[in-house]
């Protein structure tokens, strides 16, 4: 029996608790689990044990509702920072450089203001040039992470987003067959 008839049949004749079940778990992801839906459908006598097998098997494959790719499984990727807070982070990062950079300018010029006669210009420019080049380096590196965990985190989104159209997809597809099935008049 090929797919669209086995999610017919269900459709077609399933009880309204049952049918409210389908949509529960189909578009929600609460509710009975598949296996206990199509058990009971295998009870009401709408599915043999092979067609419910099947049907089970069409909800666990990848792309299917409540498989791995769901956005309930998606979200553990950032289990307590979502993406743009990791790129608020590294901007923070960035703005902790300047603020580190100030103070450490700061205390090389009160150190000229109470040692100024005791140490050489060239000493102090030193050890500014040792400040600008330092903060100059982790700036860097701060900026090429915030770069590639941008890029990343922009892959990322653009695959949950081809990934959520296609699940929109399959909805509409589902609420024709839905339509089609229990509309007055419609083809049983």
């Amino acid at each position: 029996m090929w797919e669209q008839d086995l999610i017919r049949k269900l459709v077609v004749s399933a009880p309204h608790d049952l049918l409210e079940a389908i949509y529960t778990r189909g578009l929600r992801r609460e509710g009975p689990s598949w296996a206990e839906i199509l058990q009971e459908a295998q009870a009401l006598g709408i599915f043999t044990a092979e067609e419910a097998a099947a049907c089970l098997q069409l909800t666990n494959r990848e792309g299917a509702v409540n498989n791995s790719r769901s956005p309930d499984v998606v979200r553990e990727e950032y289990p307590e920072e979502g993406p743009m807070q990791l790129l608020e982070q590294g901007m923070s990062s960035m703005t902790e450089l300047i603020d580190r950079y100030s103070r450490e300018i700061h205390t090389i010029s009160e150190e000229v203001l109470v040692r100024g006669h005791e140490a050489s210009v060239e000493d102090f420019r030193g050890r500014v040039a040792e400040v600008q080049d330092r903060i100059h380096r982790e700036a860097c590196e701060v900026y090429d992470r915030l770069v590639a965990e941008s890029r990343e985190i922009e892959r990322e989104l653009l695959a949950k987003l081809a990934h959520m159209r296609e699940a929109m997809e399959r909805a509409a597809l589902l609420k024709e067959v839905i339509s089609s099935a229990v509309k007055p008049g419609g083809g049983q």
